[in-house]
């Protein structure tokens, strides 16, 4: 079930061009081009201070079947109730100003069997498979097992310019949040990831 939604997560990304836990202590990071030294360094200061900075991101809350509680930039999107895909912990994002962009968010909490919870390095190698599989582009991927998430990055090889990312947080629940976005866009997405990632998912701890 979570292969087949997250398929259909990465179908929406595709059809979206042709509309415009771990008992190790230590991070534990698998990488293909390693940018995770910068984020780590941001995680800790964002941490210490223990607010959210500027950059127009709000808290969204889920819930529905799942909770979570995850940083999205609400001021700039909005949510997609037409969708035909979105079920119960799920929600959908497209640009407020123009709906038909490529610009999208999807977020969307999974059970996952008790045997299975915080095995994020199960998820991570699933996820980067099913990626593969489905045709997309890789070219960044970590994951960090230590807090329970991993990030993978990439581009439709159709389209080299309309970018992705998914970050996917391996509790008790699994969360994805997956992000779509032109190339010009990705510094600004870069920063938004980084202030994401230092919140965390507060709303369960």
């Amino acid at each position: 079930m979570v292969k087949i939604c997250f398929i259909i997560c990465i179908i929406f990304l595709i059809s979206c061009t042709s509309n415009n836990k771990s008992n190790d202590k230590k991070v534990a990071i698998e990488t293909r081009k390693d940018t995770s030294s910068q984020i780590n360094k941001t995680n800790h200061s964002l941490a210490e201070q223990n607010k959210i900075p500027e950059d127009s991101l709000q808290v969204f809350a889920n819930g529905e079947i799942v909770s979570y509680c995850v940083l999205l930039p609400l001021n700039e999107f909005k949510e997609n109730f037409s969708d035909e895909y979105v079920v119960k912990a799920r929600h959908k994002f497209v640009l407020k100003n123009n709906a038909k962009a490529f610009d999208n968010i999807d977020v969307q909490g999974f059970f996952i069997d008790k045997e299975y919870n915080f095995n994020t390095n199960l998820f991570y190698k699933r996820d980067i498979a099913d990626i593969e599989e489905v045709g997309l582009g890789i070219d960044t991927s970590y994951i960090d097992k230590a807090k329970n998430y991993y990030i993978i990055k990439g581009y439709l090889p159709n389209d080299m310019n309309k970018r992705f990312t998914q970050i996917t947080w391996v509790n008790e629940d699994k969360v994805n949040v997956t992000i779509g976005y032109p190339k010009d866009k990705e510094g600004l997405w870069n920063k938004r990831i980084e202030t994401m990632l230092a919140y965390g998912m507060k709303c369960k701890n």
